[in-house]
């Protein structure tokens, strides 16, 4: 047997190391130390080794610190600092999408490359900016495809160092200059046919072969995206090696079913990686994708030296941590690169060993996930802050369908140029392809215990961690036996099936949560033993149902909206699809939502809980019309009574409605408060006063450009005589009670 070759995987660390501290600004002498004492290790080995390693690690440090230098200091991002309007010609560079921001406002957002600044003759061309337009540009920056080059009035803002992008340029005025030119026109036009061939299917699987063929989710169903992400098939939804290597796994065994052989074999799998690049975009994360897709063939019997996986493994990550510095921060690269470690490593002898009980391709849908889900796990954990039990299965079944619906897609994007309706039928075809994975997914999401909820901080990473590695030895053990392998298997079906508390955090008997959703609100009440009431659903992504998922409520009897703001709304069609309730309350219309208007005075008994409305005024007229800080105002102020507890939900209510509560003599007291307005600087001290809390709990994201939670909110809280606690710090916040008084828990 061949011995396994590592030489490179130390070069790879070195470069991966050197960039990433290169863009941290690292000092140039904890770089020295780094290479010394790491290069140490290698030394008894080989001393070209340590020589390797001490080199690239200085040069992927100096190469990324005077890239990251060069942008800071380049004419774009002096005039964001500076919060200049610029002129200039850009090219853009990624498809453009509606976001959703905070106040249900709608904005359009792409990347793109300036081609030269119009100031002075400046040309900054190379230098990358986000692009946000919203209002009237909006529609004119969405109408662009990628490729084109506009000419842009723009108020640019810095971006941080360790993003690509030298600025962000919120765009007055957009003026086309040209069209793309040739391969863009024709990648476009491929895409745009690939979504068209999906006429004749179901929404639902409409939405997801783009996503699953070329990562265009722009009509990816939410349910099914929740779905893919209780699952562990998220991944397959964004542009991953994954995918490339399923699309080579069909192709070439296919390829050499028809006769092809010899070079020609490698001119198909060539021609099939260039064809993913162009379809899916040369961008950073496509290249990644691509790179990883390539060396994860050595574990999957397409490739013919499996010994020399990890070295072109390491190469590649030199390669990529060279040309492009960022991905060595990228939560994606670290998992593109772990997975592909753990293929190579594990997945080929896991193989054999299945194979002597199993037939072979199952041997090989069951080694390479499960390789690669224990080989990202404390990855995955540290970004979700959850386990899916259930990942592995879904994973294995939906295998063989990601490579025909990839294939399938490609063919029919490729055949909209000649014929629309054989172009229908390929992608009718990848639509009933597609079919198995929404059902897979689906099935999977709904057990009780599909994913397990567990903190994310240091120590329990690296508990995890070490369970990871303990479980890998064992594995390796157990999968000659078929018996034990069986009763493994067994074990995790029995986990889905059973719902298991949340471990590290969560108290059993807690009586409020307030989620870490990021700079938006949304909090649960414990009503019965198994369901809450939601008040508020925070943005529009998967952290508040991740939230609620994570309580262990198995439904929610009633969610109340305090205002429409999409910070406080954005989560509720998510959260929706797992949680289905008619009772949703709110003081206004909202825009595809069925609500039940509330009013000041209004009393919900909902459960053990008994819920008044202190503030709120019912708003029927066009809310368009209100400012933002009126509508804030006007939001919803309950009162929550729960086992003798008091908690006070204001929403997003700042001066003239902490004043007019005040002014009302409404009873405010209470043991809990939610700081109004995620702690903005915008409050009334007597309020506080009223409510004197004796919990506090500032709902904020991280880093915010708001400068929430305010030292002036935290102090009035800390005055009122409230123990204070920030989900931007601690993370979501659990209130119970324990021998008679009320405690506090943090995820963080």
């Amino acid at each position: 047997m061949n011995k396994t070759d590592l030489r490179m995987v130390p070069i790879g660390a070195a470069a991966w190391a050197g960039a990433a501290a290169g863009i941290l600004g690292l000092h140039l002498s904890v770089v020295l130390v780094i290479s010394a004492v790491s290069g140490a290790l290698f030394l008894k080995c080989r001393k070209n080794i340590f020589i390797a390693f001490a080199l690239i690690l200085l040069t992927s440090f100096v190469l990324s610190g005077v890239r990251t230098n060069a942008k800071e200091e380049d004419p774009l991002a002096e005039a964001a600092r500076d919060g200049s309007v610029i002129h200039a010609i850009v090219k853009i560079s990624t498809d453009p999408e509606i976001a959703t921001a905070k106040r249900n406002s709608e904005s359009c957002r792409s990347l793109g490359t300036v081609e030269r600044i119009l100031e002075k003759g400046n040309p900054a061309a190379g230098s990358r900016v986000f692009l946000i337009a919203s209002g009237e540009q909006q529609t004119s920056l969405c109408s662009q495809t990628v490729g084109s080059i506009i000419k842009v009035t723009a108020k640019a803002r810095p971006a941080q160092r360790t993003q690509r992008q030298s600025a962000f340029l919120s765009v007055l005025k957009v003026t086309p200059v040209k069209n793309p030119g040739w391969l863009s026109a024709i990648t476009n036009r491929m895409r745009d046919g690939l979504r068209e061939s999906m006429r004749w299917s179901e929404p639902k699987q409409g939405g997801l072969v783009p996503s699953l063929v070329v990562g265009d989710t722009s009509k990816l169903d939410e349910t099914i995206s929740s779905d893919f992400k209780a699952t562990g098939l998220t991944h397959l939804t964004a542009v991953s090696g994954t995918n490339l290597t399923l699309l080579l796994a069909f192709a070439l065994p296919l390829a050499r079913f028809i006769g092809v052989r010899g070079r020609w074999i490698w001119l198909v799998a060539s021609g099939s990686v260039a064809l993913f690049v162009i379809v899916c975009r040369a961008e950073p994360s496509v290249l990644r994708a691509s790179v990883m897709g390539l060396i994860g063939l050595a574990a999957t019997g397409v490739a013919t030296d499996k010994n020399r996986g990890l070295r072109a493994l390491g190469g590649a990550v030199m390669a990529l941590c060279l040309i492009d510095p960022w991905l060595s921060l990228s939560w994606g690269f670290a998992l593109s690169v772990s997975a592909s470690a753990s293929i190579l490593v594990l997945a080929s002898g896991w193989q054999i060993k299945l194979r002597k009980w199993l037939p072979g391709p199952l041997a090989e849908a069951i080694a390479i996930p499960l390789a690669a889900q224990l080989g990202t796990q404390p990855l995955v954990t540290c970004i979700s802050g959850e386990i899916s039990f259930v990942g592995l299965f879904a994973n294995a079944l939906s295998g063989p369908f990601v490579g025909m619906v990839t294939v399938l897609g490609l063919v029919a994007g490729g055949f909209s140029f000649f014929s629309s309706f054989l172009s229908g039928c390929l992608g009718w075809l990848a639509g009933w392809c597609v079919n198995p994975i929404i059902v897979i997914a689906h099935t999977f999401s709904v057990l009780p215990g599909a994913t397990f909820q567990w903190s994310a901080t240091i120590p329990s990473i690296t508990v995890l961690s070490i369970f990871c590695g303990m479980l890998i030895l064992v594995i390796g053990k157990v999968l000659n036996t078929p018996w034990l392998t069986i009763l493994l298997a067994f074990i995790l079906v029995v986990c889905s099936l059973f719902p298991l508390q949340r471990i590290g955090w969560l108290p059993k008997d807690w009586l409020y949560i307030f989620c870490d959703v990021g700079q938006g609100s949304a909090n649960l009440v414990r009503s019965g033993s198994d369901s809450g009431v939601l008040i508020d659903a925070g943005l529009d992504d998967e952290k508040p149902l991740r939230c609620v998922e994570g309580s262990g409520l198995r439904r929610l009897d009633a969610i109340i909206l305090t205002h429409r703001h999409a910070d406080h709304v954005g989560g509720l069609n998510r959260i929706l699809a797992k949680f289905p309730t008619e009772n949703i309350y709110s003081s206004s219309n909202i825009r595809g939502i069925q609500t039940r208007l509330l009013e000041d005075g209004a009393v919900l008994s909902v459960g053990n809980a008994r819920i008044s409305i202190l503030g709120g005024k019912k708003l029927t007229s066009d809310v368009s019309k209100l400012t933002g800080q009126m509508e804030n105002d006007a939001g919803i102020t309950s009162k929550v009574e729960l086992f003798g507890t008091k908690a006070i939900f204001p929403g997003d209510i700042e001066i003239d409605g902490q004043t007019k509560l005040l002014m009302q003599g409404r009873d405010l007291s209470g043991d809990v408060l939610a700081i109004p307005h995620h702690g903005s600087a915008h409050q009334v001290p007597e309020f506080f006063k009223a409510v004197s809390p004796k919990l506090a709990v500032a709902s904020a994201g991280k880093n915010n450009d708001y400068g929430h939670p305010s030292a002036k909110s935290l102090k009035l809280a800390k005055q009122s005589g409230a123990l204070v606690y920030r989900t931007d710090e601690n993370g979501s916040v659990a209130v119970a009670r324990s021998d008679g008084k009320l405690v506090a828990a943090t995820q963080r």
